[in-house]
């Protein structure tokens, strides 16, 4: 895949240079996810194509990040199943989150600058504990809803031998 990118920048600089009479003057690559493993690759294997280039998120390690979004989305999908998190309490999680990790770095700017350090107490959004001013009673998270929660947020192991299969995502 990353000759793919290396060949399409090789001839869109001739079709730009064809074109306008000119070689270009810079060349960029940013691109995210699989796009961001490409960039990561392209630049190992054909630095001199680009100028710059953002590799952004790069989706590594993908047949443990395939199993991982699948044993997630087994949680997180069963809309009216007891433990189904809505996206509106996702959206207050998040400001949650915020509110407890974003002056981490001594600036509030809705920016987690080191997520690895943030470590939210989750309680707090637990109707047996609500003390987060973004929750209620209408919207904090049942028992069985905490434990979704929390699986979500946590690392993904091998059943069979403890053995991580891959790390949770990041708060924020």
């Amino acid at each position: 895949t990353c000759r793919q990118v290396h060949l399409t920048t090789v001839y869109s600089k001739a079709i730009i240079a064809e074109y306008y009479n000119q070689s270009v003057s810079y060349s960029y690559f940013s691109s995210c996810s699989g796009g961001g493993r490409m960039a990561w690759k392209g630049v190992q294997m054909y630095p001199e194509d680009w100028d710059g280039v953002i590799a952004g998120d790069p989706a590594m390690w993908t047949p443990r990040l395939d199993g991982h979004q699948y044993w997630r989305n087994m949680f997180v999908n069963y809309y009216g199943a007891p433990g189904y998190v809505s996206a509106t309490q996702f959206s207050l999680i998040n400001q949650e989150v915020f509110r407890q990790c974003d002056a981490d770095d001594g600036i509030v700017d809705y920016i987690i600058t080191e997520p690895a350090r943030c470590n939210p107490d989750y309680s707090t959004f637990s109707c047996a504990n609500t003390t987060s001013p973004y929750f209620n009673s209408s919207t904090c998270l049942s028992d069985d809803q905490m434990e979704v929660f929390r699986t979500l947020y946590s690392d993904w192991h091998f059943s069979d031998n403890g053995e991580l299969a891959f790390p949770t995502y990041l708060p924020g």
